[in-house]
């Protein structure tokens, strides 16, 4: 899938920013050959993190749906058992944090969440169109109901919180726009950004908001732009993923479970993603999952093998893969993670 190499070229394009107008760079970024590397040079430097359930219920779960690396503690996601497991950076068990239910302090599900500095948790559940929060302990601080549909968050400096409006929202003007809000979940602005290719009805594997360094990258597929937004929430600059002849042309974008076989032709970025100067960290999906990394400087991309890891996320200064079961030395399989540290690759 990646016989290419990356390419860098700028143009200028004029976008909106709701409440600021400004011109962003648009980088585009277009695929072509490239020096292939084999992954495996890196393992050495991986962490690998066995996680512990110390024989106990609470500890296991079904599924890395969202993976945090912050405060020192690994936050591992279980959407299908609705609980979010906590571990340290030894795969010991710290915390299992599950509160479902239909009274004021608990959710129904957990559609996204978020760990702010000092430790506290800030869930987002979907059903109940609700933001939750509990501190470090797990113990509950309070909940705001939210004026519109969500569907990722993500925490900004100073306690503001930048919330994505999902495509299905029906209030006015929601389409395409990003929300800061402060603490109290008070909108202050919106990013408004021009996602009308989106298909409201069909989501592909995607984290939204993701890592890099103090900045977050803001990418929902099956857009091929991916928005910098500066930890104050401003955007800063985009980048357009140029695939060339693969990209899914733009009539297929808004039915995706109509056109799915037709798709599977082509490629689209989804997942995580992690993109600055020297680096390019994502998924390409078309007839499978294809992890990479690609070094922009030295003009390299580093293949994964999917049958050893699967990229996880980019949190904490770590690319985190899960260890498939294959590879385990252990006789009996325990979930494992890979932390491979980004300054690796520079």
């Amino acid at each position: 899938m990646f016989r290419q190499i990356i390419s860098v070229v700028i143009s200028m394009l004029v976008l909106t920013c709701c409440a600021r107008q400004q011109d962003l760079d648009i980088q585009r970024i277009s695929f072509s050959d490239y020096s292939s590397v084999p992954f495996g040079q890196h393992l050495d430097k991986m962490i690998v993190v066995p996680l512990s359930d110390n024989g106990m219920d609470d500890y296991m779960f079904s599924g890395f749906d969202k993976v945090i690396c912050k405060n020192n503690n690994i936050y591992i996601l279980d959407q299908l058992n609705r609980k979010i497991v906590i571990f340290n950076h030894a795969g010991n068990p710290i915390m299992s944090f599950s509160r479902r239910g239909r009274g004021p302090e608990e959710y129904l599900q957990i559609t996204d969440f978020d760990v702010s500095e000092d430790g506290s948790i800030l869930i987002l559940d979907g059903q109940k169109d609700i933001l939750i929060k509990y501190d470090k302990e797990g113990r509950f601080v309070n909940a705001t109901p939210l004026l519109w549909q969500v569907n990722a968050l993500k925490y900004l400096r100073g306690d503001r919180i930048l919330l994505n409006i999902a495509p299905w929202d029906k209030t006015r003007d929601s389409k395409g726009s990003l929300i800061v809000a402060n603490s109290d979940i008070k909108e202050l602005y919106r990013l408004k950004l021009d996602n009308s290719n989106k298909d409201s009805n069909y989501a592909l594997p995607a984290q939204i908001f993701n890592e890099c360094g103090k900045d977050v990258l803001y990418h929902e597929p099956i857009d091929d732009l991916i928005y910098e937004i500066t930890a104050d929430g401003q955007l800063s600059k985009a980048y357009h993923v140029d695939l060339g002849i693969k990209a899914v042309p733009e009539n297929l974008r808004n039915d995706i479970e109509r056109h799915r076989e037709e798709i599977r032709s082509y490629q689209t970025l989804v997942k995580a993603v992690y993109l600055d100067s020297a680096l390019f960290i994502g998924s390409l999906l078309s007839k499978g999952m294809s992890d990479f990394v690609i070094d922009i400087e030295r003009n390299i991309c580093y293949e994964v093998d999917s049958a050893s890891f699967v990229m996880l996320g980019v949190s904490g200064g770590y690319v985190v893969y899960k260890v498939m079961s294959d590879i385990s030395s252990s006789d009996v399989y325990a979930p494992s993670l890979a932390m491979l540290p980004i300054s690796e690759f520079i």
